[in-house]
């Protein structure tokens, strides 16, 4: 359950960034939401199967042609990551009160 909020809000919001931008359907269609189970608990996997995803979200270098026409650069989007990265945080503290009010003692990692 605290798994899988976390990653529909994660989608809700990288869909919100995306149509708040110039973006076109191929990286809104390309939006996938997986949901894994195993014995110890569930995983999700969001990710974004357009071919220029990684372009749109990172950005590019500037660019030329063969002949030398400028093609210019493309900024970066930072539509996917900061919401994936800032909902898994949310997720993992979630699950850290959860095994808490379950009485076990919890030693946090600073990274997260």
């Amino acid at each position: 359950m605290i798994v899988m909020a976390h990653a529909e809000e994660a989608q809700r919001q990288v869909l919100d960034n995306y149509r708040g931008s110039d973006v076109t359907g191929n990286l809104i269609r390309g939006l996938t939401l997986a949901r894994e189970s195993a014995a110890y608990g569930v995983r999700a996997i969001l990710k974004n199967r357009a071919r220029h995803a990684y372009w749109y979200e990172h950005g590019t270098e500037m660019r030329r042609t063969s002949k030398g026409v400028s093609r210019g650069k493309m900024p970066a989007g930072h539509a996917f990551i900061p919401p994936v990265m800032r909902q898994r945080r949310l997720m993992v503290h979630a699950l850290i009160q959860l095994v808490r009010r379950a009485g076990l003692v919890v030693h946090e990692i600073e990274a997260l």
